[in-house]
């Protein structure tokens, strides 16, 4: 044993060890990418959407309050043409609930923005781009937020995860709620509803803006085992409420109309590397989402912005026309990814994603309507293979000040 006392040595004040953050790696992709590490943001109250509009390229317009419409664009696509993930699996059938403008920032880990052209593992025929929401993937939380606003605003979100180091036994949680009255003023026209006159303008309160979406997604299984990275099974439970308070103009005012939306997402997710043979890597997901959307108008009153009403004219209309509109979509959707790493700096992939929706159209208040009755269903399938280059480890390095590689 080397004696202490009589050896050189230096004390050193601190060690630092520098590595990449996953931000950071996945800038480096091969791809036109913005990555936002959402971890400076668990203790705030903004929502994906707010993150996201403050990347270059991305203009986020909201039409109103909490729950309204909104257009995303992605270097001037916008529509269809950009397509929005959740850890990698297409959030094209998940329901109203969900939205870009709807996810709270602390159940993110981070959101990839791809400007142009797709990884094969997304499985999407996106023109413009897309957005990858990566929830959070802590081994062991537990994250309660609650957050009061005007116009009687209240969002709050659960969000916790547990693993057993010995087992690798996981139970992730995330969850929201978001409510909102919606009664801020505006500017519009009053008129009289006994005789038609036009009052002139006024600052009102909207009266029937109310909003309310809730979302609960559990999943369970195993991480880091040896038959796999991760083999986990889930639910997703969604639903919302809107009210909605005039159409396309604004002289078109609503005091009964409202939609509704419920979701119930069965979800199975697995990765495994070096499946076999060192360098193979397989990774599934698939899920049947079952969607239920309504839209009810069945009260025969018109309205004005003072929130008074007269009866309509003919008892068997509503607001707009009498409606019970029932739209239910089933959808099957898989991905699976076979990929294998030569070395560090290539890789060959193959994707195949599968996707089969039937849809269900019916309205109580026109049970006649022919167009209700015609079956709706598509499959669709999609093939790809591809080879790029990894760009790790110093070959593309991140800019200096770039915030996602802190």
């Amino acid at each position: 044993m080397p004696d202490i006392k009589n050896s050189n040595y230096v004390e050193i004040d601190e060690v630092v060890i520098v590595g990449k953050s996953e931000a950071c790696r996945q800038q480096e992709q091969a791809f036109a990418i913005s990555v936002a590490d959402l971890s400076k943001n668990y203790n705030t109250s903004v929502d994906i959407g707010t993150i996201t509009n403050r990347m270059a390229g991305v203009k986020l317009r909201v039409n109103s309050g909490v729950g309204s419409d909104y257009n995303f664009t992605l270097n001037g696509f916008s529509g269809r043409q950009v397509k929005f993930f959740m850890n990698g699996l297409a959030m094209d059938n998940f329901g109203d609930a969900f939205s870009i403008n709807n996810l709270p920032a602390n159940m993110v880990e981070r959101a990839e923005v791809y400007k142009g052209v797709l990884p094969v593992g997304l499985g999407a025929d996106a023109l413009g781009g897309a957005v990858n929401v990566i929830t959070r993937k802590t081994a062991n939380y537990l994250d309660v937020s609650y957050s009061f606003g005007s116009f009687n605003t209240h969002k709050a979100s659960i969000n916790g995860a547990y693993t057993n180091g010995k087992t690798g036994l996981t139970t992730r949680l995330t969850s929201f709620l978001n409510y909102s009255d919606n009664n801020y003023k505006v500017y519009v026209p009053i008129i009289d509803l006994e005789s038609g006159q036009k009052l002139g303008n006024q600052w009102v309160k909207r009266f029937h803006d109310g909003y309310k979406s809730l979302r609960v997604r559990l999943e369970t299984g195993f991480v880091n085992r040896p038959f796999a990275d991760y083999l986990l099974a889930g639910i997703i439970v969604a639903g919302n409420d809107k009210d909605i308070q005039n159409g396309v103009v604004m002289e078109l005012v609503y005091g009964a109309r409202t939609t509704d939306s419920r979701s119930v997402i069965p979800m199975l997710r697995y990765k495994k590397s070096d499946l076999f043979i060192e360098g193979w890597g397989l990774s599934f997901y698939g899920s049947y989402s079952d969607v239920d959307n309504n839209s009810t108008d069945t009260v025969p009153r018109r309205y004005n912005w003072q929130g008074e009403w007269v009866p309509n004219a003919s008892t068997s209309s509503g607001e707009r026309s009498r409606s019970q509109l029932h739209i239910n979509n089933k959808e099957w959707r898989t991905n699976t990814s076979l990929n294998y790493t030569f070395n560090q700096y290539h890789t060959l992939s193959l994707n195949h994603v599968y996707s089969g929706l039937t849809r269900k159209v019916s309205d109580v208040e026109d049970p006649a309507n022919e167009y209700n009755k015609v079956p709706q269903s598509i499959d669709k399938q999609y093939l790809v293979w591809d080879g790029w280059p990894n760009i790790h480890d110093g070959m593309l390095p991140c800019s200096k000040g770039d915030k996602a590689c802190e």
